[in-house]
């Protein structure tokens, strides 16, 4: 269990590397292509996030964030797009399984405060 913990730890740390990277990108080009960052990354962050957001009481997110989340659906297609959304959800269910909610919810918020409150 330990040595699962860790590759479920290390798995978020990857996919929040690379969606901090997207919303980094995000917020510096707000006008800027959506080629200038990680749509699938984004998407999964979306996804995750939005699975999140009820069992962990967020109560604000970051509309720029959902536009960008529209736009690169648009842009990657509704098959990938949906892959990408339910991807980050099920990431959501793996962590919540394996590190259990409060210690989840906590981190997204910590590591995710421009996005989710």
């Amino acid at each position: 269990m330990p040595e699962r913990a860790t590759r479920n730890g290390r798995r978020l740390a990857a996919l929040t590397l690379r969606a901090a990277t997207a919303i980094v990108s995000l917020v510096l080009s707000a006008s800027g292509p959506v080629q200038a960052f990680d749509c699938e990354a984004l998407l999964k962050l979306h996804g995750l996030l939005r699975r999140a957001s009820v069992p962990c009481s967020f109560t604000a997110y970051n509309e720029t964030i959902v536009e960008r989340a529209r736009v690169c659906f648009e842009e990657l297609g509704p098959e990938q797009g949906v892959a990408d959304i339910r991807a980050g959800a099920g990431e959501f269910e793996r962590m919540d399984a394996v590190r259990g909610r409060d210690a989840l919810c906590f981190d997204l918020g910590r590591r995710f405060p421009m996005v989710v409150r």
